[in-house]
């Protein structure tokens, strides 16, 4: 077991926005401190089904010309 975490595979459900996710809360240092926004745009997903042992991965991307 590595850095005392868990042997099992995490399931839970994320949201987040997909436009102008803002990170700040999840800085630290000074990017935490400032007044204007740090904004992220949802551009992929991976996706891994399976155990922690093994399993298959599955991706999804933003294609801007499609």
């Amino acid at each position: 077991m590595g850095l005392g975490g868990s042997q099992e595979k995490i399931s839970s459900h994320v949201d987040f926005p997909v436009k102008s996710l803002d990170i700040r809360k999840y800085c630290c240092g000074p990017e935490s401190e400032q007044e204007e926004p740090v904004l992220y745009d949802l551009y992929a997903v991976t996706n891994h089904f399976g155990g922690l042992n093994g399993g298959h991965y599955t991706a999804c991307a933003f294609n801007e010309f499609h």
